[in-house]
């Protein structure tokens, strides 16, 4: 089932942009754009997130917003060196919170947090966090499943061949393991993303932040953005 299917709303308590990437992209930017964004679009996306419409119509003004506001970043990935599978995640207040490899091409990543970083920092840091994997559901796959202190999550595809809306729901795909054939219907929705098309990679994230985590949640995001954008040049090779 694809998250377009059974979609619920959720406040829109915290909204941020990833920057747009590519494959040799050495330095992406997670901006927190809940401030700057218009009171009136922001209830209106609260309380009907899964508009399609409103989802889309808040991703065009977000990215204007990161044009000519220019927020500081909330986070900075940056990959070692160019060729590098190999990010490392900073924040203005924390310094570098997070090491993220990446597969060449399918297969898992590995988020590894570092300790270190106090309860108060932006974003929040625990002292020996475990790290999160992020499995996909299948080889080519663009859903994917994870879990954060021990409760699974996992990412659903609007489409199976043109996503350029995800979400985030709580509870592993069927089977429990993340191989079913059919993803759960999201019953308990913590995040909505939106991208401007299937082929882009800068996205708009929407965050219950009473429900996530905002750090592991938005690096997951911004993998499941690098996922679409890589499944959909691989159907155009086939």
């Amino acid at each position: 089932m694809y998250a377009q299917e059974a979609v619920r709303s959720l406040p829109a308590t915290r909204i941020f942009h990833i920057s747009k990437h590519g494959v040799r992209s050495s330095n992406i930017n997670v901006i927190d754009v809940t401030a700057h964004v218009s009171p009136q679009l922001g209830r209106d996306v609260s309380v009907h997130t899964d508009d399609g419409h409103l989802l889309d119509a808040l991703h065009k003004e977000v990215e204007e917003i990161c044009k000519t506001a220019s927020p500081t970043p909330y986070l900075a990935v940056k990959k070692k060196n160019i060729w590098a599978a190999h990010f490392v995640v900073s924040s203005l207040a924390a310094g570098a919170v997070a090491d993220i490899k990446v597969p060449v091409w399918y297969g898992r990543t590995t988020i590894a947090f570092r300790g270190g970083a106090s309860q108060t920092t932006t974003p929040p840091m625990r002292q020996q966090r475990p790290p999160v994997v992020v499995r996909p559901q299948s080889t080519f796959s663009r859903r994917t499943s994870f879990v954060v202190d021990s409760v699974s999550f996992r990412w659903e595809m609007d489409s199976r061949w043109h996503s350029k809306r995800f979400t985030l729901c709580r509870g592993d795909f069927g089977g429990g393991g993340g191989g079913g054939e059919t993803g759960q219907a999201p019953d308990d929705v913590c995040a909505h993303g939106v991208q401007g098309s299937s082929t882009s990679t800068a996205a708009t994230i929407i965050l219950d932040a009473s429900k996530v985590d905002d750090l592991a949640f938005l690096l997951t995001a911004w993998d499941t953005t690098r996922r679409i954008k890589e499944g959909r040049e691989a159907i155009e090779t086939i």
